[in-house]
């Protein structure tokens, strides 16, 4: 078969692009580490920290991390998930607690050194708590620690009410700190904390990282606003919550911070010094390979794919795996990971309770445009126990955490002291529901209540939030089993109610919760400290956070809540604690939905007790070392990674080329056969069975057969435009020159010209091919040009100057895209806020949209390819959807598709080295080129 120069140059250009992105990616694929060095460890998660001040930071991205920079003076046991405070960190023993459980004297380590060289001692301690208390951030944790000691509620009241830049607030700290001997110094190393009422959970509130201790002298050294003598000074003003210490840290702890880039990473070394490597005492010796990790990075990765790809790839250590992907890594059946170079850790259940919680304040309901005041129908326990037993909670924990969590017995998580189960019956049992609805239906008022709520119970969630909604529809379908079942008294009752759920911006979710609108809603709470106090006070005391938003009250509980926070007798509180349970049982201000089962990844290499769960923190980073010669996997390169990367290549080139051929055959019926592309491309694949189709299709030896379907294209002679099934004709009139016979094929003409006899051509008139402007003159094929010689104006440029015309190509769309990207947004945004007018002009905004992107591929393929299209409004219309749904299906197919082939297969590193290399930032351009200007053809004009 022979080519001819317009093939040629097809193929030139193609196996160019082969070599390039071959060698290119071979270049990245062996540049790339081959895994995490030994001494350091990368953690891929999503969020950020508040602050590194621990007196400010709230979050539980910040609690973790800070744990290994900044010591408190209690801790729980490492490498275990015991959550009882009972190792002495700062602190060399056990408190000395006075008879009364009012005073606590604590003694402390000698020897201990803060980063910066400033030995720890007493007035340290101190210093801090009162550092805590000047700046008293209401938004972050200072109450933990302030509230129980001696004033401390006298001062937390001046900030709450006041504020902490008020008058009020700055005397009241400097009484605080003057008098109230809330605070003091025995010796050296002796430090006595003084309370204000006896308060059993003191020293496990002492381990939030609020109780964190930092060099007084490193803070007073820094540029602040208040320096001066420890006695006098905190490195803060009064409330003042930006300060050095927000960037910056000097704590006790392994570790130090090197280097934070908010919302990229956070880099940590190890404290060379650490006073901890040489101990021997039993609670605090660490294990030999203690300080394995001299560098820890927070790598910032919202990128989930990219995530799970790293840790496939062995370029993270760990990563953060949703439970939504968890089928990916973790097999039922088995009840272990599916790739035996990740472990999975599933043992733990973790202490945050979710609940839906009623409200017993008056309600506003906002009925034909009119708001009224009404009666909350969860006042009657009657309903709240209806609504209890109508809840699914199996069915929540499914879709709200894809059955990685237990449902939860009550407010008091299951695995922390005092949590009793047996007083906990709720379940899904819609015949015990519809009994207590009937039970409600013989208490007086309960029915004109439900009758003022006029047919409905609103329930609110904002849009994003997946666990409010699917609660919230959860909630009404288990509602709608009751008002439909036949033994449902609705006697009196009109209309019939139902639960309507309605989906809200952010703002105006917060707009009806400040408005009263909420019957019901969603809470979360996670400890501040391991203590049922905790949780008794959130859920249960009528001050609480959530129970006084709700308007839940009863004095009993109150004063039993009080009283077990008191006692110092664990048999006491477990009794206390037994009766609070079995009346929050019976009142049922709440439904407590679950708690969460633990879900967590490392590459099997990662050894150490500092990886073990523990409710309370996560990683300890001075407890883990490696073991490379386990959990290490990567291909090596070889014969087989080029034959790859060509397949995928080839693919590509035989999408394109069956394209192209589409239309040139079918013209602008070819809108239709793409818009059919589409939906077998999108809904086929669901329709299949996965895994012989996917084991066949995503092998080598497709790979190969599609790279040979590709290479017969390229190499089949193409018949005439216009008439695919006829064979090149004969020209017996054709002049003689430069070489071609006559009588031979159009087609072997060194111009490759391909047209008919009869059809128009515009010539290029060369004369001695010295004419600087050359003529244009009309020559009809088959009249003898004599002895002049002619050159066809739109002879095929060079592959180079063709491949560099496609990528330009390429990259000015992708650049569109992303304008549109943008474009898209702010349309989307117009139809949410503005009602009719919105969605009026959204659609006006769209067909422009689509518009531009048509007429700016058209001006583009004119200006590289001489491509005349079609300028029709309605044309360039069609043009903009159709160019863009290709782009993204073709972007689909190179990014994600590949991605989930190569880690099918196994080939992580190399897939990853073809995801994130330049090679394949070209790759997209050529793609992306040559659809735009296959797509501008459809319209072709003559």
């Amino acid at each position: 078969m022979r080519l001819t120069r317009r093939k040629s140059n097809y193929v030139i250009a193609f196996i160019l692009l082969a070599l390039v992105a071959v060698s290119g990616t071979g270049t990245v694929f062996l540049s790339q580490p081959s895994r995490v060095p030994t001494e350091q460890f990368i953690v891929e998660t999503i969020g950020n920290p508040d602050s590194m001040d621990p007196h400010v930071d709230y979050s539980s991205f910040g609690a973790d991390m800070l744990f290994n920079v900044y010591e408190t003076l209690y801790t729980y046991p490492w490498g275990t998930n015991n959550t009882e405070p009972s190792v002495p960190l700062l602190a060399a023993t056990a408190p000395v607690t006075s008879s009364d459980g009012l005073q606590y004297n604590i003694t402390l380590r000698q020897g201990i050194l803060f980063h910066d060289g400033t030995p720890f001692n007493a007035s340290c301690v101190k210093w801090n708590i009162e550092r805590l208390a000047k700046m008293f951030n209401t938004e972050g944790p200072a109450r933990i620690i302030i509230e129980p000691l001696r004033g401390g509620r006298t001062l937390m009241a001046e900030a709450y009410v006041n504020g902490t830049s008020s008058a009020e607030f700055q005397s009241a700290f400097d009484d605080w700190q003057a008098n109230s001997s809330a605070i003091i110094v025995l010796d050296a190393y002796t430090v006595q904390f003084n309370l204000e009422r006896p308060f059993a959970p003191f020293i496990p509130a002492l381990t939030h990282p609020v109780g964190s201790i930092m060099s007084p002298t490193y803070v007073l050294r820094s540029p602040a606003n208040d320096t001066g003598p420890m006695d006098s000074h905190w490195g803060v003003h009064h409330g003042q919550i930006g300060t050095w210490m927000d960037t910056h840290t000097c704590g006790t702890g392994p570790y130090m911070l090197e280097e934070w880039r908010p919302y990229e990473f956070i880099h940590l070394v190890l404290f060379e010094d650490y006073w901890r490597a040489d101990s021997t005492e039993h609670a605090i010796e660490p294990p030999d390979y203690a300080g394995s990790m001299t560098d820890a990075w927070y790598k910032i990765n919202e990128d989930k794919i990219g995530r799970l790809l790293n840790l496939r790839t062995g370029l993270a250590d760990s990563v953060y795996w949703p439970t939504t992907n968890a089928d990916e890594i973790w097999d039922n059946d088995t009840q272990s990971s599916k790739d035996s170079n990740i472990e999975v850790v599933t043992d733990g259940l973790g202490y945050t309770l979710t609940a839906f919680t009623f409200n017993f304040n008056p309600i506003n309901i906002t009925r034909g445009g009119n708001t009224t005041e009404v009666t909350s129908p969860f006042i009657y326990r009657e309903l709240r126990k209806c609504f209890a037993y109508a809840f699914e909670y199996e069915a929540a924990i499914s879709v709200m955490l894809r059955g990685w969590g237990i449902q939860a017995k009550g407010f008091i998580p299951q695995g922390l002291f005092g949590q009793d189960s047996s007083y906990w019956n709720e379940e899904y049992n819609v015949s015990e529901a519809v009994y207590w609805w009937n039970a409600a239906m013989n208490v007086s008022g309960f029915v004109d209540t439900i009758n003022a709520m006029e047919g409905y119970i609103d329930l609110f969630y904002n849009i994003g939030n997946i666990v409010r909604e699917q609660g919230s529809f959860l909630m009404k379908d288990g509602f709608e089993s009751v008002m439909s079942d036949p033994r449902t008294n609705l006697t009196g009752i009109s209309p019939v109610p139902e639960v309507r759920v309605n989906p809200l911006e952010w703002a105006n979710m917060v707009e009806k919760t400040e408005d009263g609108e909420m019957p019901v809603w969603l809470i979360s709470w996670s400890p501040d400290y391991a203590d049922p106090h905790d949780f008794a006070w959130q859920f249960a005391h009528s001050q609480g956070t959530h129970m006084e938003l709700s308007g839940y009250g009863n004095t009993t509980v109150d004063e039993w809540i009080v009283n077990a926070s008191a006692s110092t007798s664990s048999e006491e509180r477990l009794d206390l604690y037994g009766r609070i349970q079995a009346q929050i049982a019976h009142d049922q201000p709440s439904i407590y939905l679950y708690q969460p089962r633990q879900f967590e990844t490392h590459r099997a290499w990662a050894k150490g007790s500092g990886l073990n769960f523990n409710p309370m923190h996560d990683y300890y980073w001075y407890h883990i070392w490696k073991d490379y010669e386990v959990g290490y996997y990567r291909p090596t390169p070889s014969f087989y990674d080029p034959l790859y990367m060509l397949g995928i290549l080839l693919s590509a080139g035989l999408f394109i080329a069956i394209l192209e051929r589409a239309v040139r055959r079918a013209g602008e019926s070819f809108v239709t056969v793409f818009m059919i592309i589409v939906v077998l491309f999108f809904f086929l694949p669901f329709l299949l069975i996965p895994g012989l189709i996917f084991q066949f299709f995503f092998s080598p030896l497709s790979a190969g057969l599609f790279g040979l379907m590709a290479l017969l294209l390229v190499f089949e002679p193409d018949p005439d435009p216009g008439r695919p099934e006829e064979k090149p004709k004969m020209y017996d009139d054709w002049p003689v020159r430069d070489g071609f016979q006559r009588g031979s094929s159009i087609r072997e003409a060194p111009t490759q010209a391909r047209v008919e006899e009869g059809d128009f051509l515009w010539l290029r008139q060369v004369r001695d091919r010295q004419k600087p402007e050359p003529e244009y003159e009309p020559c009809i094929v088959g009249i003898e040009a004599k002895e002049t010689r002619w050159q066809y104006d739109n002879e095929p440029d060079s592959p180079i100057v063709t491949l560099a015309k496609t990528i330009a190509h390429g990259m000015a769309f992708s650049l569109l895209t992303f304008i549109v990207g943008i474009d898209v947004f702010v349309i989307i945004l117009m139809f949410i806020t503005m009602g009719p007018l919105g969605t009026f002009a959204s659609f006006v905004g769209f067909g422009l949209l689509f518009v531009t992107v048509g007429w700016t591929n058209r001006a583009l393929a004119r200006r590289l390819w001489g491509i005349r299209s079609s300028d029709r409004w309605l044309t360039l219309f069609i043009h903009g959807i159709v160019l863009l749904g290709a782009f993204y299906i073709a972007f689909f197919v190179q990014i994600y598709v590949i991605a989930i082939v190569f880690s099918a297969v196994g080939w992580y590193a190399f897939v990853y080295s073809l995801a994130y290399s330049p090679v394949n930032v070209l790759i997209g351009a050529i793609v992306d080129g040559h659809l735009a200007k296959v797509i501008a053809r459809i319209w072709q004009t003559k």
